[in-house]
């Protein structure tokens, strides 16, 4: 088995966005130096090589951290399965799924 090519922040965010997912992105603060952000994914690089952060921002301050953190949760399954669909591995953490290359037979 080899390892296919590694996952890019960019590609992932990419397959997200063509499944239909939203994206988070930043918005307005009336608070000088905080940053808020619209609900949806963010996908970053991780300082481990060959990996890719994903996960679920909320965008309300308002739900109770047992709902957000249920909310964080079901989205972060759904980017999960359409990551696998397009046969990358996921690994799940508390708070973010971990996007890794998936070896190849060959």
């Amino acid at each position: 088995m080899t390892p296919s090519k590694p996952p890019t922040a960019s590609g992932i965010s990419r397959l997200l966005a063509g499944a239909g997912f939203e994206k988070s992105a930043p918005k307005p603060s009336r608070i000088k130096g905080m940053q808020e952000w619209s609900a949806g994914y963010h996908v970053a690089a991780s300082l481990l090589p060959g990996c890719v952060l994903v996960e679920h921002r909320v965008n309300s301050l308002h739900l109770r951290s047992a709902s957000r953190a249920t909310v964080e949760a079901e989205r972060r399954a759904a980017y999960a399965g359409a990551i696998t669909a397009a046969g990358w591995n996921v690994e799940s953490t508390e708070h973010a799924l971990i996007v890794t290359a998936k070896a190849e037979e060959g």
